[in-house]
């Protein structure tokens, strides 16, 4: 229906009145008064269609017609519309760190995958906060939203809500991933010079037993080898061992240290000999050999680094897993429905 007219002024003439009716049907028709549709796109008035990409997926919502709505209505809408772009931004935006946590919790355990899940925990509470706040946008989105596009920013929230769910359920996982990956490095290196260094060892105690000056200083200067590898040993044991201490390495330093006492004595053995003090020497090489059976009956006890941290591993990430697992299930459900509805849109 038309806008009514004016009240005529009884000052104009009749050809007067008939000029300011045509320019009021004039202004009517240009726009100036209520519109009869929605205006097309590029026609100056708001587009009839808007498209995001959210995850990938193109999400359709259609702007508010002007119509017969005041301008606080349209405002309004437009407003809701706009947090809704938001709140599926943000959805997004976050979605890029829960897929590298995912890919963590259920990647395979090495060495590569210490940093990988470190950087996938430092930027979890950032995801956190970006699904919280697009939550509370399309919550707040809602309201104002025509009914059809209602059920869109209901389900982007609820899968919000989930993915949120689901990352405070990951923290310990990427913990342990960490911790044990961080640890598998250093201790397969360490180990390998614990082992290494126990047969160098076992050499020279060979050529001391030779009881001649050549013998002797060759077993000097393996048993200066045996120690170094030690030294190096030791330090990514105990590398190891802080960085994933479930696992109980402090055992290997503690092997270490038992095979740094038996080595020092058996170089108190080589310098006493090779100084002509053939009493005292036998007297060292009995404390030595003493010593390095202790060290090699701890050391007979312990498997390689690896068999530990994985045991440990496992103890540790299967409470927690279940609950990620049950919480990524809720999330996977929620995504669903958003799917639907945006490819039904």
């Amino acid at each position: 229906p038309e806008a009514p007219e004016a009240h005529r002024d009884p000052d104009l003439t009749a050809e007067e009145r008939r000029e300011a009716s045509r320019a009021r049907r004039s202004e009517r028709s240009s726009g100036g008064g209520r519109a009869s549709g929605p205006r097309r796109s590029g026609g100056g008035g708001p587009s009839s269609t808007v498209v995001w990409i959210v995850v990938g997926v193109v999400v359709l919502a259609v702007a508010g017609v002007v119509g017969w709505m005041g301008y606080g209505a349209v405002s309004k809408r437009a407003a809701a519309e706009g947090k809704l772009r938001e709140g599926l931004g943000l959805l997004k935006k976050a979605d890029v760190v829960v897929v590298r946590i995912d890919q963590v919790v259920g990647g395979t355990l090495t060495a590569e995958m210490a940093e990988t899940a470190a950087a996938a925990e430092r930027d979890m509470p950032g995801a956190v906060t970006d699904l919280k706040a697009a939550a509370n946008a399309l919550a707040v989105a809602r309201a104002d939203l025509r009914s059809d596009q209602q059920p869109l920013a209901d389900a982007a929230r609820e899968s919000a809500q989930a993915r949120v769910a689901m990352l405070e359920k990951a923290g310990p996982l990427l913990a342990a991933n960490r911790g044990a990956a961080g640890a598998l490095g250093p201790s397969a290196q360490g180990w390998t010079l614990l082992t290494d260094a126990a047969k160098i060892a076992d050499t020279a105690v060979d050529k001391y037993n030779l009881r001649t000056e050549a013998g002797v200083k060759e077993s000097e200067k393996l048993t200066a080898q045996a120690r170094a590898k030690v030294v190096e040993g030791r330090k990514l044991m105990a590398q190891a061992a802080s960085s994933f201490p479930e696992a109980g390495l402090g055992l290997y330093v503690e092997y270490a240290d038992d095979e740094l006492k038996a080595l020092d004595k058996s170089k108190e053995t080589n310098t006493a000999w090779l100084a002509g003090d053939k009493t005292k020497a036998n007297t060292l090489a009995k404390e030595a050999n003493k010593l390095e059976k202790e060290a090699s009956a701890l050391g007979q006890k312990l498997d390689a680094p690896s068999a530990a941290i994985a045991k440990a591993f496992d103890l540790l990430v299967t409470e927690p897993n279940a609950a990620y697992q049950a919480a990524r299930a809720a999330a996977s459900k929620a995504d669903e429905k958003l799917t639907a509805l945006t490819v039904a849109q």
